[in-house]
């Protein structure tokens, strides 16, 4: 996992050409906003999540983790808390991967908290088990654009 400003985005963009890619939605998102929902940016091997939504306590909440997709999520109002483990140290209570889906959900303990402000980013691989939208001290409205960069077989 990585976490760093928006303004240094650019410098990842040698993992994945797609990053760059983000990096130039993001300044055009900020000029005008799109409303929430799923866009197609190069059909399924990269798009974009627009999100608005308060955030909240992490009790009840699982971590949930990807096989085929990089989440590169970012956050352009308010703040939040991604809780992050290794996959290995989790016990998978879904089996979505077994039924080619890209998303599995676990129990386990936080090895991390990631505190995530306007104007930062994660960037998760495959193995990052992660838990987003956790309130960051007391709820916030966040807009957070989370982009799918599916994984080269």
């Amino acid at each position: 996992m990585v976490a760093d400003t928006l303004a240094n985005l650019g410098i990842y963009s040698p993992l994945n050409p797609y990053i760059e890619k983000a990096a130039e939605y993001i300044e055009a998102f900020q000029k005008q906003p799109a409303a929430d929902g799923r866009y197609p940016l190069d059909g399924d091997r990269f798009f974009v999540i627009v999100q608005r939504y308060a955030t909240s306590s992490r009790e009840g909440k699982h971590f949930e983790a990807h096989r085929k997709y990089i989440d590169l999520q970012a956050v352009l109002k308010g703040r939040e808390t991604i809780a992050w483990a290794p996959l290995e140290e989790l016990s998978e209570i879904s089996e979505e991967f077994s039924k080619g889906g890209d998303i599995a959900f676990y129990d386990g303990k936080e090895r991390m908290a990631v505190k995530l402000r306007e104007g930062w980013f994660a960037l998760l691989f495959p193995g990052d088990a992660h838990i987003p939208c956790v309130a960051l001290g007391k709820p916030a409205e966040v807009v957070k654009l989370v982009f799918k960069i599916r994984m080269e077989s």
